[in-house]
């Protein structure tokens, strides 16, 4: 249990990582496109190793936009099955960074 809590956390902070340095300015200067909800969440999701990404739900918020100087927060729920005399429970998980790039 301790470990998927920590897979959960570790995983949303990377997907808001990953969003605060694909914004407006990395499309603008790269010529490949900013980060997408469905980019951040791909993102997230590639990082679980020990829990079933079928059981996460992630939404990801722009302050107001994906400029640098905004804020891009990505939450994460997880519907943990339980195991032994560990019940169900959800675990959410919540990380908000600066857009940088």
């Amino acid at each position: 249990m301790v470990f998927t809590v920590d897979e959960v956390v570790a995983s949303t902070r990377e997907g808001a990582r990953f969003a605060s340095v694909r914004g407006s300015s990395y499309a603008l200067n790269t010529g490949k496109p900013a980060a997408t909800e469905a980019d951040i969440v791909e993102v997230v999701r590639g990082q679980a190793v020990l829990f079933d990404v079928k059981l996460l739900s992630c939404k990801v918020t722009w302050e107001s936009s994906n400029r640098p100087g905004q804020y891009v927060t990505v939450e994460s729920v997880y519907q943990w099955p339980g195991l032994g005399p560990f019940g169900a429970r959800q675990f959410v998980s919540k990380s908000s960074m600066q857009v940088t790039y």
